[in-house]
């Protein structure tokens, strides 16, 4: 019988392979420690504009054993597509993979990250509906996260000719409504409108809800404020926040038109230090921001503005000119505006603003 001699390497490798052909039968993918699993993201959310969606959710913080998770080390977004003569909401949805998000810390500064993901180029007269779930490593993939499931249908062009008129506390909004699409063919249904409103002409929130008429009174407003809108339009088909591109904006400032009242019972006096003025303040303290004090003189007759006070009906004109024996002054009320508006000039009254000398 012929003597086989094998090494300490070669049985190494016999014996790894024994243990294999062993242990050989039916295999499942690894089962991940629970304790490695993200919780399923809970708050999926979307919204529509004029070239697409956007999902927006929260990063998970604790795994599914309620153990805090350092990170995530990616995402998977998922999506299913149905023709809109063919969705159904309670019926089951074939997804595929979408996109692989990279992943990273779950909270900054104590507050969660907050992940967002644009989807374009959608087919319009269909459905899409999204899921996404979250990875904490190798085969550790969170079970799913809700569904958000929307119409997309081609967005209507941008409303035009956007007009603010100012009133007490309101601006009334008036606009033409798209006769196109986004794509240049025709608006074939009726539109819905929504007014959005801004106070640095940067970030838009909405105002009220999408109306079919082309003219919106928005009231509560600060007088002498300013506030920037815009307006957007969709068809009544799609989904409820498939709106189209934004008008340009335009810019309004609330105030009362109503006619400034007059301050009256002006008088005055001569004093060590000038000429004290004082009148009767009128009423209305929420039109009225303060007074602007004029002066005028035999050999200046346009009257300037000396100084304004935002106190009660009372200012001290500590500089009248040294060579004039005479000055005339008058006051106008100013409202809170930006620039504020002036009324019209009380009477005036004559000063004589230097002691007189005895011969």
């Amino acid at each position: 019988m012929k003597r086989h001699d094998f090494s300490p390497v070669t049985l190494v490798i016999l014996l790894a392979v024994t243990l294999l052909v062993a242990g050989c039968g039916r295999k499942t993918l690894p089962v991940p420690p629970q304790g490695l699993v993200a919780v399923p993201v809970a708050d999926l959310t979307s919204t529509m504009d004029e070239t697409g969606v956007e999902l927006v959710w929260s990063a998970p913080q604790v795994t599914t054993q309620g153990e805090p998770l350092p990170l995530v080390a990616g995402y998977d977004v998922l999506r299913a597509q149905v023709e809109a003569a063919h969705y159904c909401a309670e019926c089951p949805a074939v997804f595929s993979p979408l996109e692989k998000m990279d992943g990273g810390p779950v909270a900054v500064d104590g507050l969660p990250v907050r992940l967002h993901f644009r989807d374009q180029g959608l087919t319009p007269n269909h459905y899409y509906i999204y899921k996404v779930r979250s990875r904490s490593g190798w085969f550790t993939t969170s079970a799913d996260s809700n569904w958000v499931a929307l119409r997309w249908e081609t967005p209507a062009a941008a409303p035009t000719g956007l007009r603010l008129t100012p009133s007490d506390g309101a601006l009334t909004l008036e606009w033409q409504a798209p006769l196109t699409l986004a794509d240049a063919k025709p608006v074939t249904e009726p539109l819905l409108f929504q007014v959005e409103r801004s106070d640095d002409n940067r970030v838009f929130q909405a105002v009220g809800k999408p109306l079919a008429a082309t003219v919106f009174q928005d009231t509560g407003l600060t007088n002498g404020r300013p506030y920037w809108y815009r307006v957007r339009a969709r068809q009544t088909t799609g989904d409820p926040t498939g709106f189209g591109a934004a008008s340009v904006a335009a810019l309004g400032t609330p105030a009362d038109l109503a006619p400034l009242p007059v301050p009256t019972g002006l008088n005055g006096m001569r004093t060590e230090e000038g000429v004290s003025l004082w009148w009767e303040a009128p009423p209305r303290p929420d039109v009225v921001a303060g007074f602007r004090v004029f002066r005028r003189t035999p050999s200046a007759p346009v009257a300037v503005l000396i100084g304004e006070t935002r106190g009660p009906g009372h200012f001290d004109d500590h500089a009248p000119p040294a060579n004039e024996n005479v000055c005339y002054y008058s006051v106008a009320a100013f409202d809170h505006g930006k620039p504020p508006s002036e009324g019209p000039r009380s009477k005036e009254i004559e000063i004589n603003p230097h002691p007189r000398v005895s011969p």
